[in-house]
């Protein structure tokens, strides 16, 4: 009997197990059609984000061969140089191994963005630059009104230039202000002598108003 109870026992825990493995390989086969799911969507999205990135890539390099860069704008450039940027980051994930030639040719356009906007701020730094230095050398001239005028065409001349790093520009344009600030007080205090002079001049003396008598 204990033979006989022990057989049955045992075929009873196999049967067991066998059912367990079968309620195990169930749950793994579920599980792994929810992750074969998962991975297929994932390819497709990094496949997708890969496409749009080689897009973007495409369009700067675009930009850059058809920008007339000697009249580029450059306050512009930089807006476009930072919105492929963010956009570029918005492509995401994307497959590593696809995207390392590509990713070598966007940082490469992103790159040649910059020397151009760090070209563009030279130019305009030194064009102001430049302004500052003719309107100090304004104030040497004794002609007030050739002062004035002169001033007024180098406001105009800097209205034509484009930006610069904020700094640089706020610093330039204190050293302008302040010359012209000076042009300009000289200015009034010519045109009040003048005026005082001209009052003294047209204006009957004392002395002439009793001759008068």
């Amino acid at each position: 009997l204990g033979d006989v109870y022990k057989r049955q026992a045992l075929g009873n825990l196999r049967r067991e197990e066998a059912e367990l493995q079968t309620r195990f390989d169930a749950l793994a086969d579920q599980a792994f059609a929810v992750c074969k799911t998962h991975y297929a969507e994932q390819n497709t999205i990094k496949k997708e984000n890969l496409k749009r990135r080689k897009v973007l890539c495409a369009e700067v390099q675009n930009y850059l061969q058809n920008t007339d860069w000697a009249k580029a704008d450059i306050q512009a450039v930089e807006g476009i140089m930072r919105a492929a940027r963010t956009e570029w980051r918005t492509y995401h994930p994307c497959d590593i191994k696809a995207l390392r030639v590509l990713e070598k040719e966007f940082e490469a356009a992103q790159a040649q963005l910059y020397q151009h906007i760090k070209s563009g701020r030279d130019t305009n730094i030194a064009a102001k630059e430049s302004i500052v230095a003719d309107a100090k050398a304004l104030l040497e001239l004794e002609d007030i009104e050739a002062q004035t005028g002169r001033a007024k065409e180098l406001q105009t001349r800097w209205k034509t230039i484009g930006s610069t790093p904020r700094g640089i520009d706020q610093r330039l344009w204190k050293e302008f202000r302040s010359v012209c600030d000076e042009i300009f007080k000289r200015l009034n205090t010519s045109r009040n002598a003048a005026a005082v002079a001209c009052l003294l001049y047209t204006s009957p003396s004392p002395r002439d108003g009793l001759l008068s008598r």
